[in-house]
């Protein structure tokens, strides 16, 4: 993320991606309160998270004295930003696609990797700050749990897919675009240097899946209402016939 620090035209961009973002994060969670909408509300909350993380960069820029002044903070802040965001896509992933009813044994694969973000999130917060982890040194795990962590998702992707569900499809399009048109492209600029990346695909590619996300849940809210009111007619006319 820090690629995006050095040119005035990506900064426009990320001030723009999270006004976006936060507009978009209050409108879904009143949304999902008025609903009682798990799904609605774990989406609000992981915007906020990307709002929190980009936000560091912004600020960055245009007042770097509070990064120089607070850098353990700033530092500590991004960190909870990029895991508060995978702790509550995955919660939003296990609530949209019905983790639980459609896939059990793949329910409890997301609540670990929901219970490792958490301790790893614990883990930088005693590092930045020079403190002691109880558990130790860790930051080998964490490396080695991130790669796992990838491929994991890349087979509960595909084995969502034989769901033949046309819901799933909008959240493993959305995660796609992000791995693929976001991640993918820094990491191999990165770690290959194949190509150069200033970090504007992973915006786009957030941005497009907050739409493709925002569609999927408009569609199963839809689809909630017409099967119950199918639920509704077919009660009304067992009731006639007696």
């Amino acid at each position: 993320l820090s690629r995006l620090d050095n040119s005035v035209f990506p900064l426009a961009v990320v001030a723009l991606f999270v006004g976006t973002l936060l507009i978009t994060c209050i409108y879904t969670l009143i949304v999902g309160v008025s609903m009682r909408s798990r799904a609605y509300i774990y989406y609000s909350l992981y915007i906020l998270f990307l709002v929190l993380t980009f936000y560091v960069i912004v600020i960055d820029n245009i007042m770097p004295i509070i990064s120089i002044v607070s850098v353990k903070w700033h530092d500590f802040i991004q960190i909870i930003g990029l895991n508060g965001s995978s702790i509550f896509y995955l919660l939003f992933g296990r609530s949209f696609v019905q983790t639980r009813q459609k896939t059990p044994k793949w329910d409890y694969v997301l609540q670990g990797l929901i219970g490792l973000r958490i301790l790893f999130t614990v883990a930088a917060f005693f590092e930045t700050f020079d403190l002691r982890f109880p558990l130790g040194d860790i930051t080998d795990l964490m490396l080695l749990f991130f790669v796992a962590e990838a491929v994991l998702m890349l087979i509960f992707m595909v084995r969502l897919a034989f769901l033949r569900s046309r819901i799933i499809w909008f959240f493993i399009i959305g995660s796609a675009l992000v791995f693929l048109g976001g991640f993918m492209p820094i990491w191999l600029s990165s770690i290959f240097g194949i190509f150069q990346d200033n970090g504007l695909g992973l915006i786009i590619a957030l941005s497009l899946e907050i739409v493709v996300f925002s569609l999927g849940l408009g569609y199963k809210v839809r689809q909630q209402q017409r099967e119950k009111i199918e639920a509704e007619q077919a009660l009304n006319h067992e009731l006639h016939k007696v």
